[in-house]
């Protein structure tokens, strides 16, 4: 059963100054009643005060809490002295229920001196619940623990159980939550049968709402099957990814379930999901050196790989050999070792092939984007067939490449060759060195290789049903990144972003004592979905009122970025592009970062948009009535502790100008994501 309860705010003391400027007030309902939802504050009696206007900030109701959040633009003498907010509450099982105001939350606002009024006299409300427990089912979400790096994706599953014996499930809406700083949401699926591990087709959607912005998913289906054929338990699979470090809980905040019963809609008991996302392991890309004079093969630095009974040896005059005995099978079969420190980003690695026993097999040295053991997506390289060198470029990564080049370059089986693979960009190019004097020599570039990361290999390899004992002859190996994807100094990064910003409301130069304003910043790597932490610094501004200033990162210079600026007294920017543009202040929106940055010096002129004033200190991502009573309390004031929190314009004082921005402000309200 629903029930309506009307909550009333009010001074315990109304002498004409008393009036209310704005709330935040949070509820919470404790034992066997739900809280449905809630109306604005308006003025009581109702109808008694028709000129009152203000704007909802948060209306956020979960079924054990409820919070909302409403500031009045209204002049002083026209506030309300009295204010009620109606609550519709439902009873969800026999027993007993209270609502209790969170006074920890709670924030009443007035126009006196202070603003904040103190919390007196606060009723809480019990409440009886009447009649039978009808059956249950029981919603989960599973795993109940999970641990997972940053930028590692995993799944989680809803589902309905304990489904009462032959009865199913005709429709179920469901809202859950999570911390959407943590997660980010790749996929949801659709509803099977958990019995069937099927029938998919009994489910019509009537809802799938997931907003990344607030960390919530909203579902909703339905089942129009015959009510002995009605699925019994349906899951849903979410598809999920961290985004930062940190812990936090899956939520199933509210739900309703209906079937095959007498009572229609089902009990139900909620298992929710804990996650622990870690620290992510980010490769660095790794130089070395090998003249292979060891008494084996460096294991630190390679592994041996055989598809038969091939093996690798480290010859007394410091060269590798790679055999591959004669077979009797059929088809291709290799013998190679594979480097096992990664290249990342640009790169340059060059062996020499001293000699090699040519019969009717190749020799080949390559890059490939993934270990041994893992299917190869992209690579490129050299191999040495029937004494003529070929390039290849493959891979479904480089779908345009125009596969093998034979470059009629005879190769002899005695002399030595210098071969070398270089990576710059999305550039590959291929070189060989035929040890004449000449040097190295271009044979072979494509432009556009995506692969941006992988392992060196060279070995030789039957090509067919020959199958003839064979083997080659390597020596001095070396493999250098030219400009590693990220650098191993924290504090100073290996790029710098010099950057020009605009912030609504100041035209000008500040003077000298308030020109510097710390702005946080922080990137987001479109690749692999990772973001910084922001790393803040001071800028100041000229004539013009553009700021300049300089930050660092530790960043991969092939990714692309989206850049997030958050000003000192502003809502968070969300740039995607290097030159931004707007067509009113305030409008710029983008969607997925195209920001492309080179190691050292970034110059970056975002002034062609403005950030939105009104997050103001301590800020908390949103504007609300604390920081519109930051600025109206400290209207006409001109001491320390008001210019350092809300004079936005920074024009030494705070008024009307300032205030105004606040209130501008509110119909953006939050940090853009």
């Amino acid at each position: 059963e629903e029930k309506t309860v009307v909550l009333l705010i009010k001074p315990q003391l109304i002498d004409g100054n008393e009036k209310i400027s704005g709330i935040d007030l949070t509820i919470a309902a404790e034992g066997n009643i739900s809280i449905l939802g809630l109306t604005p504050p308006a003025p009581f009696p109702l109808g008694s005060n028709t000129n009152l206007k203000g704007a909802q900030l948060i209306n956020d109701v979960k079924e054990k809490q409820a919070r909302i959040a409403y500031v009045y633009s209204n002049p002083s003498s026209e506030l309300a002295s009295i204010l009620q907010i109606q609550l519709r509450i439902k009873g969800t099982a026999p027993g007993s229920g209270k609502l209790v105001i969170n006074k920890e939350k709670t924030e009443i606002a007035g126009i006196a001196t202070g603003n904040v009024f103190e919390l007196g006299l606060v009723d809480e409300t019990n409440f009886s619940v009447d009649g039978q427990a009808g059956p249950s089912v029981t919603l989960q979400i599973s795993p109940k623990t999970t641990q997972k790096k940053v930028g590692e994706a995993f799944p989680l599953t809803f589902q309905i159980t304990d489904t009462p014996e032959g009865k199913g499930i005709s429709a179920f809406t469901i809202n859950l939550s999570y911390d959407k700083d943590l997660l980010e949401i790749i996929s949801v699926g659709d509803p099977i049968d958990a019995v069937t591990n099927g029938d998919k087709d009994k489910f019509t959607q009537g809802k799938k709402e997931i907003n990344q912005n607030k960390g919530e998913i909203i579902l909703s289906y339905l089942s129009t099957v015959p009510q002995d054929q009605l699925p019994k338990k349906p899951k849903i699979e979410i598809q999920v990814k961290g985004k930062k470090t940190g812990t936090g809980e899956f939520k199933i905040v509210s739900a309703q379930v209906t079937g095959n019963i007498a009572e229609n809609e089902y009990q139900t008991s909620i298992e929710n999901a804990s996650y622990d996302i870690t620290s992510a392991v980010v490769p660095i890309c790794q130089s070395f050196t090998d003249d292979f004079s060891g008494e084996s093969l460096n294991e630190s630095n390679w592994r041996f790989v055989s598809w038969t009974n091939g093996y690798g040896t480290v010859g007394t005059a410091g060269t590798l050999n790679i055999h591959l005995p004669s077979s009797t099978e059929v088809g291709a079969k290799s013998t190679f070792v594979e480097s096992k420190k990664i290249l990342i980003g640009n790169f340059s690695s060059e062996i020499t092939l001293i000699s090699r026993n040519d019969l009717s097999t190749y020799e080949f040295f390559q890059f490939n984007n993934k270990a041994y053991g893992e299917a190869v997506t992209g690579g490129f390289g050299f191999r040495i067939l029937n004494g003529s060198l070929y390039t290849e470029v493959y891979g479904t990564d480089n779908p345009n490449n125009p596969g093998p080049s034979n470059h009629n370059i005879p190769i002899s089986n005695t002399t030595p060759i210098k071969l070398k693979l270089e990576k710059v960009g999305n550039t590959a190019k291929m070189s060989i060195d035929k040890m004449g004097g000449q040097g190295y020599q271009i044979i072979r570039v494509f432009e556009n290789f995506s692969t941006n990361s992988g392992y060196v290999i060279a070995g030789v390899q039957h090509t067919g049903s020959a199958n003839l004992a064979i083997s080659a002859s390597f020596d001095n190996y070396s493999q250098t990144c030219l400009n590693p994807s990220v650098t191993p100094t924290p504090s100073e990064g290996n790029i710098k972003l010099n950057l020009k910003l605009k912030f609504q409301g100041i035209l000008g130069k500040p003077s000298d004592a308030l020109n510097k304003m710390a702005i946080k910043i922080k990137l987001l790597n479109e690749s692999t979905g990772v973001a910084t932490d922001y790393r803040s610094a001071d800028f100041t501004a000229d004539d013009k009122g553009i700021w300049s200033g300089n930050i660092s990162f530790n960043a991969d210079v092939n990714a692309k970025y989206t850049l997030y600026v958050k000003g000192a007294y502003h809502l968070q920017k969300k740039i995607c592009d290097a030159v931004p543009t707007e067509t009113a202040g305030g409008t710029y929106r983008c969607g997925k970062g195209n920001i492309t940055l080179v190691a050292g010096d970034n110059n970056l002129d975002l002034s062609g948009i403005i950030s939105l004033a009104g997050d103001l200190p301590e800020q908390d991502g949103t504007v609300s009535s604390y920081d519109i009573s930051l600025v109206r309390n400290c209207i006409g004031k001109t001491d320390e502790t008001c210019l350092s929190n809300a004079d936005v314009n920074r024009d030494g004082k705070v008024d009307t100008q300032d205030y105004s921005l606040i209130i501008a402000a509110l119909s953006v309200k939050n940090d853009e994501l």
